[in-house]
């Protein structure tokens, strides 16, 4: 996704402008819990319990109103799925692809027992022995709970955390993904681009941070977003000195930076996109800071090959800062992986176990900050 329309996507035939709504296919779910499935014979689990809004969305294709809650829990067995639900979710799952072809089974809870019983009933306490949970996941209000639960269940019950496996196999993009992922990042920069054009053709100074968030929701929203990603960073002048600073009630500084980091969703799949505008005059160490940050964004963007660590993705930032005379260690990573979450694996650390696999998609966003003063970074998305 390099620049608007970037040709990083035709490598993989997709088409600009082409329509992604709703083109998750049974076939992809079906592949995605065969794999699992497969997982877990191969660990010799008796089943596992998924919690995570995002996991149960990429498993299923559910998606509730609100993901931050526990709105369902999915229980995968060697052969056979089933996912939990309270009746307010009942017409929703049962209209589920999955579910209306068999694949996936659904459990309803309709004696407000609460979900997590909903679930240890669906086990068979002859054959439970091993059970996979998504630790960074479950509140340890829930653990207990489930604990207490399947201690009745099954006493010799051992848990097992498979957080990362989960993560592993999500930070591989499939197919459908790639042009979800495509489709959001490209209304990202189409969003930015038309909000950055409106901008410099008022007195921006009248505007405060605020407004232009609000202008940069209305724009995407129009464009046919489904929403952002996240709340849209708009930093001005010394803001731009905090990496994730929260937009106020700032009017627009002229002569100085103004950074926007935002994103916009699409399909339940998000962008990322950052620039740095220098508005009005500014010096020219400014100017020579924004074109090292520039150079080093295209050039890891350029090493993000399949095969490649994140250590060796350092070196490259940190030459390239030196041969700049910039202090090499910024106050965030280089990158990040992007997909159902803003933030998802693989968080681009300099660890030379870290390697990047062919589909997965990541952020490089290389940035340059002086407390207090100015900050500049500029942000693109990479398929590997």
């Amino acid at each position: 996704m390099v620049e608007s329309g970037g040709t990083i996507w035709e490598r993989y035939g997709f088409e600009h402008g082409e329509s992604f709504a709703n083109m998750i296919t049974l076939q992809t779910v079906k592949s995605r819990l065969v794999q699992m499935q497969n997982v877990l014979k191969e660990r010799r689990y008796s089943g596992a319990l998924f919690s995570s809004a995002m996991t149960i969305r990429y498993l299923t294709g559910f998606a509730g109103l609100s993901p931050e809650e526990r709105e369902v829990l999915l229980v995968v067995l060697p052969n056979r799925t089933v996912l939990c639900c309270p009746m307010m979710y009942e017409e929703l799952a049962r209209d589920l692809t999955v579910v209306k072809n068999g694949m996936v089974e659904i459990s309803v809870d309709t004696q407000r027992q609460g979900l997590l019983k909903c679930a240890v009933g669906i086990l068979d306490p002859a054959s439970t022995t091993k059970i996979g949970i998504e630790e960074s996941n479950l509140r340890v209000s829930e653990m207990k709970k489930l604990e207490s639960l399947l201690e009745i269940l099954s006493p010799q019950l051992e848990f097992v955390n498979i957080s990362g496996i989960v993560e592993t196999i999500r930070s591989v993009k499939d197919t459908e993904e790639l042009k979800t992922l495509k489709n959001a990042q490209e209304l990202t920069i189409k969003t930015f681009d038309r909000f950055e054009r409106e901008l410099l053709g008022i007195d921006y100074t009248k505007l405060t941070e605020l407004d232009c968030a609000e202008k940069i929701r209305h724009i995407a929203l129009e464009l046919g977003a489904d929403g952002l990603a996240f709340e849209s960073i708009v930093a001005s002048g010394a803001s731009a000195s905090q990496p994730h600073y929260q937009s106020a009630h700032k009017h627009i500084e002229d002569n100085a930076v103004l950074l926007v980091d935002m994103g916009v969703k699409v399909d339940g799949y998000n962008g990322d996109y950052t620039r740095t505008i220098l508005l009005g005059t500014v010096d020219e160490e400014l100017h020579r800071i924004h074109r090292a940050v520039t150079e080093t964004n295209q050039q890891c963007q350029k090493a993000c090959v399949a095969g490649v660590t994140g250590e060796k993705l350092y070196e490259l930032q940190r030459s390239i800062y030196t041969k700049h005379q910039l202090d090499p260690n910024m106050p965030h990573s280089l990158g990040h992986g992007l997909g159902l979450e803003v933030h998802e694996q693989p968080l681009l650390r300099p660890n030379p176990q870290q390697i990047l696999a062919k589909n997965m998609v990541v952020t490089i966003e290389p940035g340059y900050y002086e407390p207090g003063k100015f900050g500049v970074r500029v942000e693109d998305v990479v398929v590997i």
